[in-house]
């Protein structure tokens, strides 16, 4: 409807953003729509998520920017938060810098904890 001009605003998804700014169309985005969150449940319990080593770890190893782009076709931007329940975590706080993508140091901190090659489940 866009291109024959039935319509001068639509909602597209993320499949189909590419082909919509290389057409020359705008693309506006809401910001702090939504967040992705992983949150292990009883991880305080488990001697290995009570490492922050480990918690770390799994920050590192995480390709936020592959993810952003795969998933939302580079329309996102990763953000940090305060550990605690969902209910709590569903904005980031912009004045905490997210964990780099840094898969050396990560495994560097899985060695030195002692779980490589550990059935961690």
């Amino acid at each position: 409807m866009l291109r024959t001009g039935e319509a001068d605003i639509a909602r597209i998804s993320r499949d189909v953003v590419k082909e919509a700014l290389s057409a020359g169309l705008k693309i506006v985005t809401k910001e702090n729509a939504a967040v992705v969150t992983f949150s292990p449940n009883m991880q305080w319990t488990s001697p290995v998520f009570s490492d922050v080593r480990f918690r770390k770890a799994i920050n590192l190893a995480i390709d936020k920017e592959a993810i952003i782009k795969q998933l939302f076709a580079g329309l996102a931007k990763p953000i940090a938060m305060y550990p605690g329940p969902n209910i709590s975590t569903v904005e980031g706080d912009l004045t905490l810098k997210p964990y780099p993508y840094d898969p050396q140091e990560a495994k560097r901190l899985v060695k030195e904890g002692g779980w490589k090659g550990m059935n961690l489940i």
